[in-house]
């Protein structure tokens, strides 16, 4: 018998025998009990540092976020403010023109 047929048969006598499967879960506990528990409590603490972690980074995303929104928001209405100031002075340089070309025609078709 292989050692695969061994294994497989040892399994099904695990499904199918209370007794058996019991006493393999005894001898299982006794020989990797604290092997167990500790990988199963160092797996819980795995998850919940995980959750923390990642619900710090969020949060730090978060005000981060609001910072760089702000900043943005002041930049760009500073921004806004340099434009429209340079929109009202070349509306003002156009209309000075304008009239200043207006007045030249004007003086021209008068002669």
């Amino acid at each position: 018998m292989t050692d695969t047929e061994l294994k497989e048969k040892i399994l099904n006598l695990i499904r199918t025998d209370k007794d058996f499967a019991f006493e393999v879960h005894r001898l299982i506990l006794k020989l990797y009990g604290d092997d167990l528990v500790t990988k199963a409590y160092l797996e819980e603490a795995l998850v919940k540092q995980s959750l923390d972690l990642k619900r710090e980074f969020y949060e730090a995303l978060g005000k981060q976020s609001e910072g760089l929104g702000k900043e943005f928001y002041y930049a760009l209405g500073e921004q806004s403010e340099d434009l429209k100031k340079f929109v009202l002075e070349v509306k003002a340089e156009l209309i000075e023109k304008i009239d200043e070309t207006a007045e030249s025609l004007i003086r021209r078709l008068m002669r």
